[in-house]
């Protein structure tokens, strides 16, 4: 999601008048937007020297002594080429120690201080946003994953001064390319379940399913044209035309078991892994009927784990009846 970010005249002006006016000593705070859910980060402009503004994080509500142990940033004089001031912003290692301990501070991750920073004004074309895994930071038409672990500097205007990262470039170039396979993968996702819902509305009204197959179940997003498409070709049918893993097979009391893993030919919304889904074969000794039961990936029976290790046949059964540890076998009552 990108932020919300435009250029405050007032808020530059500020710091500009401080840097070129103020007196040694003099200081400014600013705080972030509402807009960007950074109002609770403020920063503090300290005149240093005649030529230098400081740049220290504070919180709303809460200053302490040891909020000015170590500036975030610098601010100086600069030419027009660079908006007539230049930031440099020093990484967490360097004013935030502590914080660097419990957090993950590599490059492309998110920077909610420097988040804050941006959204003060003060410079301006610049963007922010994350995109599949990764921050994206844009001076002006460079736009880079953002830069965590080494200082650099950029101007008033929004133009990077410092040399970018390789890592930053190679990120960048990451998230786009994985931006677009999910784009077009989504499209063609768009595509199948368009047509496949004209074929299931055209085979409604004509009673002729022979321009459908088991599988497109899987392209549609409507729960009831899905339903009506499952019902017409039958559970078994539509998993007898996916591709699957025994993974155990056992038999118990005389009935025959299997254990089926399958890789559905669909993928949730933002997800790019394989969906696996665990299935329960039953064949019925005296009719030769096959059920097939879902079951969890999981032995745990957890909605929430997404580990897969149901692969045992007795696991699955003791999840289907509500078996606490091993699996008990059902006896019959005389």
């Amino acid at each position: 999601m990108a932020m919300q970010l435009w250029y405050k005249e007032r808020n530059a002006r500020i710091i500009e008048d401080l840097l070129h006016h103020g007196k040694i000593g003099n200081c400014k705070v600013l705080y972030g937007t509402y807009e960007n859910h950074t109002s609770y980060y403020g920063f503090m402009f300290i005149k240093s020297t005649k030529s230098l503004v400081k740049i220290y994080s504070i919180f709303r509500g809460y200053i302490h002594d040891s909020s000015f142990d170590n500036a975030v940033a610098e601010f100086r004089k600069s030419t027009i080429e660079h908006g007539g001031g230049k930031i440099k912003w020093f990484n967490d290692r360097e004013f935030s120690p502590t914080v660097q301990m419990r957090r993950n501070r590599h490059n492309g991750g998110i920077d909610y201080t420097f988040r804050a920073f941006i959204s003060l004004g003060i410079v301006m074309h610049m963007g922010i946003r994350w995109m599949r895994g990764a921050e994206l930071w844009k001076f002006q038409c460079t736009e880079i994953a953002s830069i965590r672990e080494k200082n650099f500097s950029f101007g008033l205007n929004g133009r990077m001064i410092s040399q970018v990262p390789k890592e930053c470039k190679d990120l960048f170039e990451t998230a786009k390319e994985v931006q677009r396979q999910a784009k077009n993968r989504n499209a063609r996702a768009n595509y199948a379940n368009t047509m496949t819902r004209a074929k299931v509305r055209d085979a409604r009204v004509t009673g002729d399913y022979s321009k459908l197959v088991p599988q497109d179940v899987f392209k549609l997003r409507n729960v009831a044209l899905r339903t009506e498409l499952l019902d017409h070709y039958g559970q078994d049918a539509v998993l007898d035309s996916i591709e699957h893993d025994v993974i155990h097979k056992d038999e118990i009391d005389g009935r025959k078991y299997e254990l089926l893993r399958f890789v559905l030919p669909f993928q949730r919304f933002g997800q790019d892994d394989p969906t696996l889904a665990t299935y329960l074969k039953m064949i019925n000794p005296s009719t030769g009927e096959v059920c097939i039961e879902g079951v969890p990936n999981n032995a745990a029976g957890s909605s929430w784990s997404t580990s897969i290790d149901m692969n045992c046949v007795q696991d699955a059964l003791s999840w289907r009846d509500g078996d606490v540890g091993q699996y008990v076998v059902p006896k019959i009552l005389t």
